[in-house]
């Protein structure tokens, strides 16, 4: 049954890689909006509009991505965790049966 150790805790280790991820990409974008909010504060007319409604739907697609990448992280790691969980109830029963065999 090690082959489960092994699989568990490259779950864990790709659980919290795509938390980096998501951390990451969240921090770019939210510099981002911090490097465009005083430039759009500047300008006027339309093209400030325009920008405004193209920002806001990059934001609104960027929120989703770093949505995704959270819940992605979570089930991976929660796979994990029942995986270790069904490992250990597994070996128990075994040495259940071994003890019954006299073994």
């Amino acid at each position: 049954m090690s082959s489960f150790g092994t699989d568990a805790d490259l779950m864990q280790k790709a659980s919290g890689q795509v938390e980096e991820v998501r951390n990451n990409v969240d921090q770019a974008v939210n510099k981002l909006q911090s490097e465009i909010e005083p430039m759009i504060a500047s300008w006027e007319g339309q093209a400030k509009r325009t920008f405004e409604r193209l920002f806001m739907d990059f934001r609104e697609n960027a929120d989703t991505i770093t949505s995704k990448l959270g819940e992605l992280g979570e089930n991976i790691g929660t796979s994990g965790r029942e995986y270790t969980q069904r490992d250990e109830e597994q070996a128990a029963e075994l040495g259940k049966i071994e003890g019954a065999l006299g073994g």
